[in-house]
């Protein structure tokens, strides 16, 4: 009797121990996802901008103009506005 009861012991330490291996592990693919989440990046007070004809994400000057109607998506809302003028570059007095 004494035997199962320590066998009842070891077999409960190794199941406690393995589910905190796989707590551990799940936290750690969580904060992992959580760095590549675009939604994430929002939070922080960036924003996604697309074209709102095409909804294509903009990520240069040259794809878009003067005129053009563009979607901001930010942590929380949506903004839709039109361009109204294109910097090609970025100055200090910008």
């Amino acid at each position: 009797m004494r035997r199962l009861i320590e066998l009842h012991q070891r077999l409960n330490n190794v199941g406690t121990k393995s589910i905190g291996n796989l707590k551990n592990k799940l936290n750690l693919i969580e904060r992992a996802l959580q760095s590549v989440n675009p939604l994430a990046t929002l939070q922080r007070g960036y924003a996604i901008v697309s074209d709102s004809a095409t909804g294509n994400i903009l990520t240069n000057t040259s794809m878009t103009s003067p005129g053009s109607k563009i979607t901001a998506r930010l942590a929380h809302g949506v903004l839709i506005a039109t361009v109204d003028k294109v910097k090609k570059e970025i100055t200090s007095n910008d």
